[in-house]
């Protein structure tokens, strides 16, 4: 039962929300009528209040979390930070300037945490955790990708990403030596959480400070996207950070764990984030995830109407609500020609041709992370017209390391769903282990979803998210065998 105070809070969070959704709403017809600098406004006045409320309620959880950052935090800041892109670079570009200032500052901070990982070879045997579990098979994947820099078509990109993704496993071996119980374990999840809200606040602090870059116009209704200034993030990312806030905030909702207020605000943030980018496909991939995690807490009955609700909301704000239903089509197309539309925004045309490619060299591959960008940027009948990238984790990896690397993947995913299926088979519903098991589940089926559309999750950089899932997948596995030994002792 919630106090009179926790009482009063909720009903302001929820006054404060729906003031945000409502004002909101107006943002098209703002722009339609005094254009990009009312946009700004327009989008920036709603979350002024959720904003101030967020900031109140949420600034003890975020001492709470500072309190307890140890230094291993703080290299998971910097493997994290080493991925952010500030300058945008095509494959020529990389061609041309190896030794680019963004590369560097890459460079530098994955070295940073290279080196601290040998120093602490002396005080920590790390080395252990990376050659078990789910982090055994991805040391198997890092190693195919490192070897096929031999035949890569561009062998110093492949040794490079592929150094980059051994150091990210292997950090994540080294954490897993300093956390004793799921209380430590979870300080990470909220930590990785507060760096994804971060990245999707500087897209929105955009909008306010660059709107003639953050706002991007596009065919069709509502005839804008937004997208990050600094750091560069495109408004398909922006809506997969949108997408992994709501999530996020939705399970912690579900489990009714404190602060709930703050977590209300959030998934507001997240889900307005997610609409406001027009990203259709992480829209689509977070309602299959939200279900997924509703039906594990049990509580399908109160979020099944959310999908309804959100279409709903999306009808009222960009129709204005007297327009018919055939205008829904230039929202789902959008503007798009039907070609493009039917192609999955052309990336059909590009897997039919990589196909071929993938085939001539089966088993082994073009070399890791650089097979496809190569064939794409120089080959391609395409030329690069709808992007380098391949937008398919699964041809990206086949394509770079042949059917070895493609197999090992499979096998580490099929290992996780093991360990996560189990450890909610484990744990009572309710408890800390359950509630993050559940929380894994809806984040892995988004991005298992995502990655048939995008090559970042799974093997991107930094693979923060996928490594977070392996490393509590890893925990959950050695608290599961002592559970169970306990139980047979007694």
């Amino acid at each position: 039962m919630l106090s009179t105070q926790d009482q009063r809070s909720y009903r302001l969070g929820l006054s404060l929300v729906c003031f945000s959704i409502l004002a909101g709403i107006g943002i098209i017809f703002v722009t339609e009528i005094l254009g990009y600098a009312a946009l700004a406004i327009a989008i920036a006045i709603p979350f002024m209040p959720s904003a101030l409320f967020a900031a109140s309620q949420g600034i003890n959880k975020l001492r709470g979390l500072l309190q307890h950052v140890e230094w291993w935090h703080v290299l998971w800041f910097i493997f994290f930070a080493s991925g952010l892109t500030w300058v945008m670079r095509d494959y020529q570009d990389i061609l041309g300037d190896i030794l680019d200032l963004s590369l560097l500052y890459r460079f530098l901070l994955v070295a940073t945490v290279g080196i601290v990982l040998l120093f602490q070879l002396l005080q920590s045997d790390w080395i252990r955790n990376l050659l078990r579990g789910v982090l055994g098979l991805l040391l198997v994947f890092s190693l195919i990708s490192i070897t096929s820099t031999l035949w890569s078509v561009n062998p110093q990109l492949t040794l490079y990403k592929s150094m980059e993704y051994l150091i990210g496993i292997s950090l994540l071996a080294l954490i897993l030596t300093k956390i004793d119980d799921t209380k430590q374990y979870k300080s990470l999840f909220d930590w990785t959480y507060f760096l994804v809200f971060l990245l999707a606040l500087s897209g929105w602090i955009g909008i306010v400070l660059w709107p003639y870059e953050a706002i991007v116009r596009s065919l069709g209704i509502p005839g804008f996207r937004i997208s990050g200034v600094y750091p560069k993030i495109g408004p398909v990312g922006l809506g997969d950070l949108g997408a992994i806030l709501a999530l996020v905030s939705a399970s912690r909702i579900m489990r009714n764990c404190p602060n709930r207020n703050v977590y209300v605000v959030l998934f507001v943030f997240g889900i307005t984030t997610l609409l406001i980018s027009y990203s259709r496909i992480p829209l689509l991939a977070f309602l299959v995830s939200l279900f997924v995690v509703a039906w594990l807490f049990k509580k399908v009955h109160k979020w099944v109407m959310f999908p309804g609700i959100i279409i709903a909301v999306l009808i009222i704000a960009i129709w204005g609500g007297d327009a018919d239903l055939q205008e829904i089509e230039p929202y789902i197309t959008r503007g798009q020609a039907q070609e493009g539309f039917q192609t999955l925004s052309h990336r059909l045309s590009k897997w039919e041709e990589l196909i071929p490619v993938i085939r001539e060299q089966p088993l082994i591959g073009h070399g890791a992370y650089a097979g496809s960008r190569e064939y794409l940027a120089t080959e391609s009948a395409l030329q690069g017209r709808y992007g380098e990238g391949v937008d398919n984790e699964w041809i990206e990896i086949a394509i770079g390391t042949g059917i070895m690397g493609l197999m090992v993947m499979l096998v580490v995913i099929t290992r996780l769903w093991k360990w996560l299926l189990k450890g909610y088979k484990e744990f009572p519903l309710g408890t800390l282990s359950s509630s993050l098991t559940i929380e894994s589940i809806g984040l892995l089926t988004y991005m298992l979803l995502r990655s048939l559309f995008v090559t970042k999750f799974f093997i991107g950089h930094p693979p923060l998210l996928f490594l977070l899932i392996v490393g509590f997948s890893e925990y959950l596995r050695r608290s599961v065998l002592a559970h169970r030994l306990s139980s047979h002792e007694k």
